[in-house]
């Protein structure tokens, strides 16, 4: 967990105090590395819920989320590195920026029910 939220850190830190976009795409790139990272660390398997009690994440929906973060690395990784404007940081941006906002408009429901319950 220790990997995920410094890098969450970090990365968000990178992309507040950029100066350019391609900054914003490292930030980014940090963020979804540090993601990897922790599913590559047994994320998955030392997963717990609320009360506490172990409750592993299936093997199948693992590798699908750190594909998908893999894939949202990749994507970050390859527009931080790339010329502003070009076919190349067009497209790797659009994927990681779908993609994060996915990620973000997925957790709205759950957001809304906490404010419910409040």
């Amino acid at each position: 967990v220790r990997i995920k939220i410094i890098g969450q850190v970090l990365g968000l830190s990178w992309m507040v105090g950029a100066k350019s976009t391609k900054g914003v795409m490292d930030g980014g790139a940090c963020i979804m590395g540090s993601l990897v990272a922790f599913f590559l660390a047994g994320a998955a398997r030392s997963r717990h819920d609320e009360d506490g009690k172990w409750t592993p994440m299936p093997s199948n929906i693992s590798t699908m989320a750190m594909t998908i973060d893999a894939i949202l690395f990749a994507a970050a990784l390859v527009a931080g590195k790339s010329t502003v404007g070009s076919t190349k940081f067009s497209i790797a941006a659009g994927i990681y920026s779908f993609g994060a906002a996915v990620g973000a408009l997925e957790g709205i429901p759950k957001f809304l029910q906490v404010l419910r319950l409040a």
